[in-house]
């Protein structure tokens, strides 16, 4: 799915555990959707570690891929 602020908005909250949903434009980007909250995150690194980059809407999508492509860079 290409993450757009327009998608993000329309993502519902999950109210058992959260589902991440995987953005096509940076490789290991995307949003986790919990029971109170939407936080951006990107998988890196050969052992894949999970770091979160901010919640939603406090930081903007642009700024989280840009954090994400310095990060898996």
């Amino acid at each position: 799915m290409r993450l757009t602020e327009t998608s993000i908005r329309g993502l519902s909250f999950e109210s058992i555990g959260s589902k991440k949903h995987w953005d096509d434009t940076v490789r290991g980007f995307g949003v986790r959707c919990s029971a109170k909250s939407k936080s951006f995150f990107v998988m890196y690194g050969k052992d894949r570690r999970l770091k979160t980059i901010g919640k939603y809407p406090q930081i903007s999508l642009r700024e989280a891929r840009s954090e994400a492509r310095r990060l898996s860079c």
